[in-house]
């Protein structure tokens, strides 16, 4: 785990990358160092970085055009406008929305010009590169990562870091108590999909995990929350027949690892939280982590990763507005499609509603209901009763029902949640992802029920 320190620190793990410097730019610029000198911004240049804060805003406002018909003939021959288009959306949905420019450097060289924006933006700083010809015409545009945007307050500080395993480090954020010299640490660990670390969802930007973090740390707990590979690579890394340790485990196992060894957390109180299909993980994190001394679920399950989906495909389905043969029919191609993933064997390939083979029979193969009982540490089980994902009569009961002669387990439902543990107009037996777009936050009750669930095992 390695803390970010200095001003241009480049993130591995979050290269933004446009790095579209044509080969002929890259060799004016290096061999023109002895020429080059970085200066302030003198009244003479502040003309190329009006352009380049131009261009940004261009760029946020969705308007590529504008930009990409002021780029060299030798920069649209290395990307078309559509690849521009894509790398730029790319960026802007990782770097959350903008903030502010907190600097400018100008870097004169004899054949190129080279403009440097330090912006800020919600989810990360970044260092933003324009390189103009002598035309002021774009020769060369890159945006590369100054590290997660951390945050503080009266109470508590964030540390950006980088964590998980060495050959793919995950962009991550380490929220420490203030005046606690060894405080508690909960991993926080996100649900499924290319989740970032404060489990950004929706139009409004709501962050979960974020919420949660900053939540404990004003009540002297620390955490650590991450970037999952696939937000931060995509399938880079993963080999074809991926499994979920791939996607989850080898990180969270290497990240308990790296925080147990730091001199400002209590290596004896770190606890995982999952949410969604994290939630599902913890016992399997717990059992192949020793050092977990509690594990939290919210919105998790004990079924099959496969019966959920299930359930939510069908609901889905009975709200498409399909004919009632029409949704016989599809619910009957889900249904076979189910028992043949109930079938996967190791070894065998193809890929199921978008999953490999591989990945659903590790999900399978290991039985997380035996894990769940054989568990001695406290557990915790939060479910809201309005989630329409994970279902409070279903799996919520399920945990109850199978964890019922065990006297570690502590159960919180929460009228009103929903998935997220925020209030919303969201009913249990109708999807509507749409909810989420509305600004909210983790409900207070949840967070406190944590942290007092937690200071409880002192």
């Amino acid at each position: 785990m390695v803390e970010k320190e200095g001003r241009w620190a480049t993130v591995a793990a979050f290269i933004v990358a446009i790095v579209i410097f044509l080969a002929s730019v890259f060799v004016c610029i290096s061999n023109d160092t002895s020429e080059a000198k970085e200066l302030p911004v003198a009244p003479e240049k502040q003309e190329l970085i009006d352009l380049s804060e131009h261009y940004m805003e261009e760029l946020r406002a969705g308007n590529i055009d504008a930009v990409y018909e002021d780029t060299l003939d030798e920069f649209k021959a290395e990307i078309t406008f559509d690849e521009f288009t894509q790398l730029v959306a790319g960026i802007f949905q990782k770097v959350g929305h903008y903030i502010q420019t907190n600097d400018s450097i100008v870097e004169i060289g004899s054949e190129y010009d080279t403009v440097v924006l330090d912006e800020e933006y919600s989810r990360f700083l970044t260092k933003t590169i324009f390189v103009y010809d002598d035309a002021s015409k774009i020769a060369g545009f890159a945006v590369q990562s100054n590290g997660y945007n951390a945050e503080s307050s009266d109470k508590w500080h964030e540390v950006a870091l980088s964590a998980g395993q060495s050959k793919y480090p995950l962009e991550a954020a380490l929220t420490l108590p203030d005046n606690v010299e060894k405080a508690p640490v909960v991993i926080l660990v996100a649900g499924s999909g290319p989740t970032d670390l404060n489990g950004t969802i929706g139009a409004a930007e709501n962050a979960p995990l974020k919420d949660i973090a900053h939540g404990l740390a004003d009540q002297g707990i620390a955490s650590l929350r991450f970037d999952k590979h696939a937000y931060d690579y995509g399938a880079v890394g993963f080999p074809e027949n991926f499994t979920v340790y791939d996607e989850y485990l080898y990180d969270v196992n290497a990240i308990i690892d790296q925080v147990s060894q730091r001199n400002d957390i209590d290596a004896n109180r770190i606890y995982v939280l999952g949410h969604s299909q994290g939630g599902m993980l913890v016992p399997m994190i717990a059992n192949e982590n020793p050092e977990v001394k509690g594990i939290i679920s919210m919105a998790g399950t004990l079924r099959n990763f496969e019966d959920i989906s299930y359930d939510q495909s069908v609901l889905i389905i009975k709200q498409s507005g399909l004919s009632e043969a029409e949704e016989e029919l599809t619910i009957a191609i889900l249904t076979q499609q189910l028992e043949e993933i109930k079938n996967i064997q190791e070894g065998d390939t193809g890929a199921y509603w978008g999953m490999p083979a591989s990945y659903l029979y590790s999900m399978n193969s290991v039985d997380r209901v035996a894990m769940a009982k054989a568990l001695e540490i406290p557990m915790l089980i939060l479910q809201g009763a309005d989630d329409f994902q994970v279902y409070a009569d279903v799996d919520y009961v399920l945990w109850q029902e199978t964890l019922a002669d065990k006297d570690n387990v502590t159960y919180h439902l929460y009228d009103g949640l929903n998935h997220l543990f925020m209030e919303s107009d969201s009913q249990k037996d109708v999807i509507d992802t749409t909810v989420y777009d509305a600004p909210a936050n983790v409900d207070q009750r949840v967070i406190d029920d944590i942290a007092s669930w937690i200071n409880s095992l002192n």
